[in-house]
């Protein structure tokens, strides 16, 4: 608005204010002066002058003023009270989400801090939507509005505002989309089902096609990086349409940690303790198990340096022995890797067997002994086959398999044993008697 002067020299003198919001005070009081109101603020109300004096608001248009009178001697006293403007906040909604059955929330705290609340105008029409703290639910179509508030405080002065939300009664159309695979590997293939509330056809499709491409329900993984989906539905006399977005990682073909046995694998013999060196491709770890159990113990892996190992295995009965072996993983660097090997197991090694088919042929004072090797060397060859008669006690040894006993008498019987020694030992005997001397 604008300022006007007031009356000249009358006790009860007023003065004519026009203003936006306010109206300017009385006019002098001892009749021998004028009166002036200025008025600058959309917010204000502004007193009377006293004699001779003047009373002036001059608030920015960032501020809320209000100027008390001047006292009777016309000193022209002020009193000024401003506040800060408020600036309230609230989140969006699209419209499309705003139906029934949907709700709205935001937040109570203006951009200045200072706290909000939020209420249905009392004038609406129709109960369309209820509020509860900080969220309002759509209930029923029509127009629904709310209003934030904020009452200011010390610094900031109160604000309102009022939200329209045009409410329908179409139901919300959300759209599942339901994959095989949240992470993918290029080159590989999941199946990719997009359903809608609506029970409409769901479009989906590729955002980007170098990356993964999107057809007859499979998304295949091409390159690395991030595959995006965009799937749609249209509304309908029941539904709104509706549509969402799907991420899925896609990375690059992991290295696999590869397993090397480094130890030449041989037969080996029941009892014996085989030690067994390993490798990996990468750093990691290394298990190693046997499903041979009855034939063979493995102990757990020794490193023997970032990607080798030592593996400790008892033989205890013949067969096969498995060892399997499994490296770590570590993805999507590395992939671990599982291997599998065998090696024969021979019987433990013993003493010979029995030489059979034992002969003896006399001579005079003499009887050459023949034999037949044992059906068992027992794993070891035989070094010596030890010949004794009896009674007399006299033997002969030998590597062959015949030996001829000196010093006997030719009208004696006798009874001849054989035995036959490895590394192992000497085996049981085998006999023979009633042979001539």
């Amino acid at each position: 608005g604008h300022p006007s002067a007031g009356g000249d020299g009358a006790r009860d003198g007023s003065a004519n204010f026009t203003g936006y919001n306010g109206a300017g005070g009385g006019g002098g009081y001892s009749g021998g002066g004028s009166g002036f109101s200025f008025y600058d603020n959309m917010n204000g109300a502004l007193g009377g002058a006293g004699a001779g004096g003047s009373s002036f608001a001059d608030a920015s248009a960032q501020n809320v003023g209000a100027w008390a009178g001047a006292d009777l001697s016309g000193h022209g006293a002020v009193q000024i009270i401003s506040y800060l403007c408020q600036h309230l906040a609230h989140s969006t909604i699209s419209s499309a989400n705003v139906h029934v059955g949907s709700s709205y929330q935001t937040t109570l705290t203006s951009t200045e801090g200072v706290a909000e609340s939020l209420s249905i105008d009392p004038a609406q029409v129709g109960n369309v939507c209820v509020a509860s703290s900080d969220r309002v639910t759509f209930v029923s179509a029509g127009t629904c509005n709310v209003i934030l508030a904020s009452s200011g405080d010390g610094t900031y002065g109160p604000a309102s505002e009022t939200l329209t939300f045009i409410v329908s009664d179409l139901l919300a159309n959300p759209i599942t989309l339901s994959s095989s695979a949240s992470t993918m590997i290029v080159g590989q293939t999941a199946t990719l089902i997009g359903s809608a509330a609506s029970g409409g056809d769901v479009t989906v499709s590729s955002n980007s096609t170098g990356i993964c491409t999107y057809a007859y329900g499979s998304l295949v993984a091409i390159s690395s990086g991030t595959c995006s989906i965009s799937a749609s539905v249209p509304g309908t006399e029941s539904y709104l349409a509706g549509s969402t977005n799907l991420t899925v990682a896609v990375l690059p073909v992991p290295s696999i940690n590869a397993i090397s046995w480094s130890t030449p694998l041989q037969t080996v013999r029941a009892g014996v303790s085989v030690q067994l060196s390993v490798g990996t491709s990468e750093a990691g770890s290394l298990s190693v198990s046997t499903t041979t159990g009855s034939i063979c113990t493995v102990g757990s892996p020794v490193s023997a340096g970032s990607k080798a190992w030592t593996v400790s295995v008892l033989t205890s009965s013949a067969g096969t022995c498995i060892l399997s072996a499994t490296s770590s993983s570590s993805f999507p660097s590395y992939t671990g890797s599982a291997t599998s090997i065998g090696f024969a197991v021979l019987a433990a090694m013993t003493a010979p067997g029995i030489p059979t088919n034992i002969h003896g042929t006399s001579k005079p004072t003499s009887i050459v002994v023949s034999w037949h090797a044992p059906s068992s060397n027992g794993g070891s060859a035989i070094t010596r086959y030890n010949v004794s008669v009896s009674p007399g006690n006299k033997s002969c040894t030998t590597t062959k398999l015949t030996c001829t006993v000196t010093g006997l008498s030719s009208k004696q019987k006798y009874r001849i044993s054989v035995t036959a020694t490895n590394a192992i030992g000497t085996g049981l005997a085998g006999t023979v008697s009633n042979v001539n001397g």
